[in-house]
């Protein structure tokens, strides 16, 4: 509570005050009864000393008058002054134990620090050791990069279906399968109505293809690039490009497919993903598309 809110405090000021108004009171009394005994000693009048008398006693009353009110003052006065000095004390104290607060806030906060100093760190090396096991371990993934990258590359061309198939035995091959899939949806290419009772959109045929030998013990790509259409991927010579933030875009304006499949395997590969264009089984339809999962060779 602030002090000179405090009812003590105010009752002791206004007695100190009171005996202010006392010893004036007083000093007026005794001016009054010497100035009358003044007049009435010119004025000769009778019974003089019975006026004298009386205004002796007032003089006497007077005075005690003015002792009683200087004790007020001085009692008022102690008592305030004892009041606040009290609260400066404790206004210093609390001020010292605010200090000794803030220091060891202080300290806690460094000590806070220094463990989420201490936190990031192991969550470094946490996420660091997560990379280097993914490394061994060796999963294919489709990054977030990757992701952004082929959206840009894609985002003018037309949005024709993309079938995603595998038929491997492979948890590895059916999550990349699953990936390829969300990068092309994330890109807006639809699954083909032919698939669209497939699983998670992904065809899944077993024994679909027979896979080449790798040449000269170099592993497979990562993805086949089939296209059911008459012209090939040469077409791509053919098209305008730009250079833009580090890649080519190819300018396609109609549903040509045999264009529009081909920039796509171009794009694939220049986001990283390991592509070749594999021949077309029957099953893949006359100007489709089919994205073909191969399994990772370990």
């Amino acid at each position: 509570m602030d002090v000179f809110s405090d009812p003590l405090l105010n009752f002791w000021r206004a007695f100190g005050d009171w005996g202010l108004i006392v010893v004036i009171l007083a000093v007026f009394l005794e001016v009054a009864a010497a100035a009358t005994a003044s007049v009435l000693a010119k004025l000769k009048i009778e019974n003089l000393e019975k006026w004298e008398s009386r205004l002796k006693r007032y003089e006497v009353i007077a005075g005690w008058i003015l002792v009683i009110g200087l004790a007020m003052e001085y009692k008022g006065h102690k008592e305030e002054t004892s009041i606040l000095d009290a609260s400066n004390m404790q206004l210093i104290s609390e001020t010292n134990e605010a200090e000794t607060n803030s220091a060891a806030s202080l300290a806690q906060a460094a000590k806070a620090e220094k463990e989420a100093a201490e936190a990031n760190e192991r969550a470094v090396l946490i996420e660091s050791n997560n990379l280097v096991l993914q490394k061994e371990l060796h999963p294919r993934i489709i990054t977030q990069k990757q992701m952004k990258d082929f959206i840009f590359l894609t985002e003018n061309l037309p949005k024709l279906p993309i079938r995603v198939a595998t038929g491997m035995a492979s948890a590895e091959a059916e999550n990349y399968a699953w990936q390829i899939r969300n990068l092309l949806n994330a890109a807006k290419f639809p699954v083909p109505d032919s698939d669209t009772n497939q699983f998670l959109g992904i065809d899944w045929i077993a024994n679909a293809i027979t896979l080449p030998a790798p040449e000269h013990d170099k592993p497979l790509v990562d993805v086949q690039f089939m296209s059911g259409t008459t012209n090939n991927y040469s077409v791509l010579h053919f098209l305008r490009e730009e250079q833009t933030n580090g890649f080519e875009r190819f300018y396609i304006s109609t549903n040509d497919t045999a264009s529009v499949y081909a920039a796509i395997w171009n794009y694939f590969n220049q986001i990283g993903i390991s592509t070749l264009p594999g021949y077309a089984p029957a099953w893949v339809l006359t100007n489709s598309c089919v994205v073909y999962i191969n399994p990772k060779v370990q």
